[in-house]
């Protein structure tokens, strides 16, 4: 504890946690997902045992679970089931990759031709998704360009109805596309069929805001909330690649969001159909560039939501907080602690292929390299696949309570690991932690989210909480 003046530690009241000096205060957490903010004095009282057992602070601490005197083994218990619902499930997304785009790289001997997913693999792979324990069940419709592999879409949600009649799941179905062959009757066809819409935008159609682009988007999301089509989903969520031409540019990404009527945007730097042979998919920039940019579109998603009402919101930070402020994650989010690919997510090549991520998948086409491959749909029966090695490697690769730098930090409990950016970085689904850009990015973003706590009035928090609402309703 030398980063505070305490001599001596009062261990029979102080529970484990870790902590981290954020402005003028020490934020503490635990294993559980409690958290709390403390002035020097308290902490340092808290410590050494001489903290007031009457006081306002001591009450939070015991209401935090940070005092072992006071422990409350059965909330500790429930959250730490909540936390981690995924392994004692199904996997709950599953991916579709109903085109591809020829590639080839004459340097590393690759040629992928272009090529669509047949009918029988869509039926297979559904055959397999709805073997899944999980009560939902999430369909990701993707590929290099979906909506012009329109007979196969359409199959595919006609497939996925007609199997969930009898299944009786919590069936969710996302088209996550540019929009290229998107076409008015295409569009009604997405809304009456419940076929929610991650849509990728390019950054300059964001920075020009108007186009075909966003006419077409602006009118799915009318579609939506008109009552008369009871669409359940919510608006489209935008994923938005982030370069640094962009940086600066947060006005107008706001702004494209609340004009086109969308509820998120999703700002990364990762792109994983931008890996090649030789590129790993992340844009290069100064991470302190793109972090200033990050909370500027934050703070203008809160400054421009009505609290109580929802508005325009970032979705790691929406999916962040639900973390944060409940306990739990919300769907579609990436990283989580432990890993998302392989124990909740499975994907399926246009041949059939089974891997533990669509970006699994693009590195194997992309690079001939089979380290996320799980099995196949005609020959890989589901107790093989979800006991898979590939599977419990990526799960121990991604506990970030056994890697440096994650172990005593208190946003492990928040945070997670992407084993393909870590491979993709380092060479390894484990990688080097800490050194990497994306583990920098991801710490940089929860600073920036809890120093926002830390001084959040409570029009402010009601904002915070909106915005999670708006992205992760319950």
């Amino acid at each position: 504890m030398n980063l505070v003046d305490v001599e001596n530690i009062d261990v029979s009241s102080v529970g484990v946690f870790d902590f981290k000096r954020l402005g003028e205060e020490y934020l503490l957490a635990n294993d559980f997902g409690d958290w709390l903010f403390l002035s020097e004095a308290d902490f340092s009282a808290f410590l050494d045992g001489s903290l007031n057992t009457e006081g306002e602070t001591y009450a939070d601490l015991r209401q935090g679970n940070f005092l072992s005197a006071h422990l409350d083994e059965s909330a500790a218990a429930d959250k730490l089931r909540r936390r981690y619902r995924c392994l004692t499930t199904g996997p709950r997304t599953f991916q579709f990759a109903l085109n591809r785009a020829a590639y080839e790289d004459a340097d590393f001997d690759i040629a992928v031709e272009e090529a669509v997913m047949a009918n029988e693999v869509i039926e297979r792979a559904l055959d397999l998704a709805f073997l899944s324990t999980d009560q939902v069940l999430e369909i990701e419709i993707c590929g290099h360009s979906p909506l012009e592999a329109w007979d196969q879409l359409a199959h595919l949600v006609e497939y996925a109805g007609t199997r969930n009649r009898l299944a009786m799941k919590d069936l969710k179905l996302t088209l996550v596309s540019d929009l290229a062959g998107i076409d008015e009757e295409k569009l009604q066809y997405l809304v009456k069929n419940q076929v929610c819409l991650r849509a990728r935008i390019s950054e300059e159609i964001v920075v020009k805001s108007e186009g075909e682009t966003l006419d077409w988007l602006s009118q799915y999301n009318a579609l939506v909330r008109d009552a008369a089509n009871d669409f359940k989903g919510g608006t489209a969520d935008i994923e938005l690649f982030c370069s640094p031409r962009l940086f600066g540019a947060y006005e107008q990404v706001t702004g494209f969001v609340t004009q086109s009527g969308s509820r998120s945007v999703r700002l990364t730097t990762f792109d994983p159909n931008r890996i090649t042979a030789d590129a790993d998919g992340t844009v290069e920039s100064d991470l302190g560039s793109f972090l200033v940019f990050y909370g500027d579109v934050l703070d203008a998603c809160l400054s421009a939501s009505d609290a109580g009402k929802g508005g325009a919101a970032e979705f790691s930070a929406a999916s962040y907080l639900k973390r944060i402020l409940d306990g739990e994650a919300g769907g579609g989010f990436e990283l989580r602690n432990p890993t998302v690919d392989g124990v909740d997510r499975l994907a399926f090549s246009v041949g059939g292929l089974i891997f533990a991520s669509d970006a699994g998948r693009i590195i194997h086409e992309r690079r001939g390299d089979d380290i996320f491959l799980l099995g196949h749909v005609t020959q890989t029966g589901y107790r093989e696949l979800v006991t898979h090695q590939t599977i419990r490697v990526l799960l121990i690769a991604s506990v970030l309570e056994c890697q440096p730098g994650w172990s005593n930090s208190p946003y492990k409990v928040f945070g997670g690991a992407s084993p393909v950016r870590a491979y993709l970085e380092h060479g390894s689904v484990q990688g080097n932690m800490m050194d990497s850009q994306s583990i920098q990015e991801q710490v940089g973003i929860l600073d920036c989210l809890f120093e926002r706590l830390a001084s959040a009035t409570s029009e402010e928090r009601a904002r915070m909480r909106s915005m999670v609402d708006s992205v992760h309703p319950s």
